[in-house]
């Protein structure tokens, strides 16, 4: 009977990280947004798809996994408006003829979204990834300290920079956080 319970055991954690796999490559997809918020993509970007953990190079892959597991690169729900209303920080890219990225900025609104183009479109050599950071203090890349009350947004090129994008005064803001 023991040798039937490890067997059972073993299908079930197979399944469950099956689930979680699927769970996350469904999280990566466009129709997991809001329907306002896909709207928005679809109409302003077509032809531009939402980055992916299998898009990122694979060193790159290894690294958001390991900080970030489950975790979509190319989509970050987080409170940088308002503490009331979620934002969506969504990293998109288009690969022919060239590698372009952008990150926008998506608040659904009573009537109408609010789209921030925080990114404009860009040739990259390899995509970056946006996460949320949470209120706190921050420094700059040459260490100068600035209090964020809200959520904010990182958007990085992992292993070489990234800029903190903190909305502030009505609008986003910008720091080189890291170099």
């Amino acid at each position: 009977m023991l040798p039937q319970i490890r067997s059972s055991v073993v299908v079930l954690v197979l399944l469950s990280i099956a689930f979680l796999a699927r769970a996350q490559e469904t999280s990566c997809k466009l129709n997991a947004l809001l329907p306002s918020v896909r709207a928005v993509v679809e109409e302003k970007f077509p032809g531009w798809r939402l980055v992916n953990v299998f898009d990122l190079r694979s060193d790159d892959q290894s690294l958001w996994k390991k900080s970030h597991h489950g975790e979509c690169p190319g989509l970050a729900v987080g409170h940088y408006e308002n503490d009331s209303d979620n934002s969506y920080a969504i990293t998109l890219f288009q690969k022919p003829p060239k590698l372009r990225q952008l990150l926008i900025v998506i608040t659904p609104g009573l009537s109408t979204p609010k789209l921030h183009v925080l990114s404009r479109p860009q040739e990259v050599a390899y995509l970056s990834v946006v996460s949320k950071l949470p209120p706190g203090r921050y420094a700059d890349a040459e260490g100068k300290a600035l209090k964020i009350d809200k959520e904010s947004i990182s958007y990085e090129a992992i292993e070489a920079g990234a800029i903190m994008y903190y909305y502030s005064e009505g609008r986003y803001q910008s720091i080189q956080s890291s170099e």
